[in-house]
């Protein structure tokens, strides 16, 4: 077989790319290859070539080219190669067996196969490094945008960082590039705590008190994690500012404070104004860690403040008006300001000289901070509560939290001055019943909560509240005869309002009776008209009862004793001009028992002419 063979090929420094490099090592590899069939049809064949023919081994030892150009060529230079024909004249060329041709045949198409799978791959290499720097552009810009600052620090130095970062702390950034950071953006009191902590080091999560570039210090919360940056250890490092955090947790810690303070206010429902007070100045005293504190009351002309608790620190060290309890509002200190101005007033330092400030008086507690809260209602001030010398300076917030929770304490202390002034009004309707030996009783229809005064018991001889009451027990103390009487009554008097008044017996503790005039009203109705509520008075009206007795018994004995000494009277009142007439006297003078009497004018029509005169 002959085969004709020219190559001619131009190479420069710029096209030694993957798929290039690839084709140029196939050719020579193809040449080599060509040389190696070649010895192999020597030595199957003929001794030497046909005429004219050249082998490729004496190509290989005596190539058309020389030295210079072969260097040139694998030295990458640009080269023009003209490879002759290796016979001057088409020469054709002696070849071996099939084999030859066929592995041929697969290395040109190995040598293909790997050109095109580089092609590939570098394709997929580009699309790989875009893909890359689109992904660290979307990331630059979301750390950029980001609410938490993002720094990047080698052994305590910082390399880079968000605009967020330099913004949170007030620097530019070639004023912190480059530097340890700590010193400058953490407060002094917590540097050694990070340090320690080894945030700049390894993976870590610590809160502290940010630094800014002005002397502002502020709550933050750093986060740190190990990486490689740029063949370098370094820390990535998020600085979150938490400063709405710590106000919610404090808000939500002042609440569980005043909820705790209210509970221990309102479980002192049942002790007297002095102590509610005691106890509000307590939980005042604790809600703003102060050291003094005093709370009172105002005169409804706001003229004079009623101290009602007094700190006891403060107390054990002022010796300034012991026993003071009243103070006038006029010509009075710092507390009075919250009175005239109706506001909280708060003064953190007490060396300057305010104007309603009148100075302190020889024995009088030291001052260096003081907040005053007024109570007000309806436009008028009813309280004031006022502490001093809290650790820190006071805040509006201060303000806030004891002004809500007086306002809350004010509900309970109206509440207890109700129940106080109910008391006293109580203890004095009983106490007049009882200088008018009349009894009260308090029905409840809904529960069990009855009141029986003392004189209830004792008027039918019991002690007081010798026994708890009943509808039965009551029933049982009633005459059977009666009982009947006094139901009717009452279901009219709830059915239609009229008057309760009703007279029956009731059994002693000894066994006898006793009359009893019970008068009553309902004072509470439920949303369905039934009476829930019933107030009413007993009297003990015995004596009067044995008096009608007797006197109805005189009354008797006169009628018998009249008819039978057929002795007739009549009795005339001046006053109304009225008469009376006894049954005798009206048989005497033959009218009937129900006629009427005459009167008095012409009583003479009853005597003769002759008498009459």
């Amino acid at each position: 077989m002959v085969c004709r063979a020219r190559r001619a090929c131009v190479v420069s420094p710029c096209a030694w790319s993957g798929p290039a490099v690839v084709s140029a090592l196939a050719e020579i590899l193809a040449a080599l290859l060509f040389c190696w069939a070649d010895a192999f049809a020597m030595e199957l064949g003929p001794a030497r070539p046909p005429h004219g023919a050249t082998s490729f081994a004496s190509a290989l030892h005596n190539p058309p080219f020389g030295p210079v150009q072969t260097a040139a060529f694998f030295q990458g230079e640009a080269t023009t190669l003209s490879v002759p024909p290796l016979v001057p004249q088409a020469a054709e060329i002696a070849v071996g067996p099939v084999f030859f041709w066929v592995m041929l045949a697969v290395f040109l198409a190995v040598a293909l196969f790997l050109g095109v799978r580089f092609r590939a791959l570098r394709k997929r290499l580009q699309r790989g490094a875009r893909a890359l720097a689109e992904s660290e552009e979307r990331f630059n810009m979301l750390v950029d945008v980001s609410l938490f600052g993002v720094a990047i620090v080698h052994e305590g130095l910082l390399l880079e960082a968000n605009e967020r970062y330099f913004e949170m702390f007030g620097y530019a950034p070639e004023e912190l590039l480059g530097r340890d950071i700590l010193p400058l953006t953490v407060a002094p009191g917590h540097v050694a705590a990070v340090r320690e902590g080894d945030c700049l080091v390894r993976a870590c999560a610590l809160e502290s008190v940010g630094l800014r570039r002005e002397g502002s210090t502020f709550p933050v919360e750093f986060r740190s994690s190990p990486f490689t940056y740029r063949g370098k250890p370094a820390v990535g490092i998020a600085v979150t500012d938490i400063s709405a955090r710590k106000r919610r947790e404090d808000e939500r810690i002042s609440l569980q404070e005043r909820l705790q303070s209210l509970w221990n206010v309102a479980r002192m429902i049942e002790a007297d104004y002095d102590e509610l007070c005691k106890v509000v100045l307590e939980e005042i005293l604790r809600l703003t860690r102060s050291e003094y504190s005093f709370f009172g009351f105002f005169d409804e002309a706001e003229e004079a403040m009623e101290v009602y608790a007094w700190s006891p620190e403060a107390m054990d060290v002022c010796s300034v008006g012991e026993g003071v309890r009243k103070f006038p509002v006029c010509g009075g200190g710092l507390w009075t300001e919250a009175v005239h101005r109706k506001r909280s007033v708060i003064h953190n330092d007490y060396r300057e000289n305010p104007e309603l400030k009148k100075g302190l008086p020889e024995g009088h507690v030291p001052i260096n901070r003081l907040m005053s809260v007024p109570y007000i209602r309806d436009g008028r001030v009813y309280a004031l509560a006022t502490v001093a010398n809290k650790p820190t300076g006071y805040t509006e917030e201060d303000a806030e939290q004891v002004g809500a929770f007086v306002a809350n304490v004010m509900l309970l202390v109206d509440r207890q001055r109700v129940l106080e002034d109910r008391r006293i009004s109580e203890k004095r309707v009983t106490m007049a019943f009882d200088a008018a030996s009349d009894a009260v009783w308090d029905l409840r229809f809904d529960s069990d909560d009855t009141y029986l005064s003392p004189r209830w018991y004792t008027m039918l001889g019991y002690e007081p509240n010798e026994f708890p009451f009943s509808e039965e027990k009551l029933l049982s103390l009633i005459h059977p005869d009666d009982v009947g009487e006094i139901i009717t009554l009452l279901h009219r008097h709830w059915d239609t309002g009229e008057t309760y008044c009703a007279e029956y017996r009731m059994r002693t503790k000894d066994g006898g009776w006793r009359w009893i005039l019970a008068r009553g009203e309902v004072v509470e109705r439920d949303y369905l008209g039934n009476p829930v509520r019933m107030l009413g008075t007993h009297v003990d009206i015995s004596a009067r009862k044995r008096l009608e007795d007797r006197l109805r018994r005189r009354e008797h004995d006169l009628k018998k004793s009249q008819n039978i000494a057929r002795l007739g009277s009549w009795h005339l009142d001046l006053i109304n001009t009225t008469m009376v007439w006894t049954d005798e006297l009206r048989k005497m003078y033959g009218l009937s028992p129900d006629a009427e009497p005459l009167p008095h004018t012409e009583f003479g029509r009853l005597f003769c002419p002759e008498d009459e005169k």
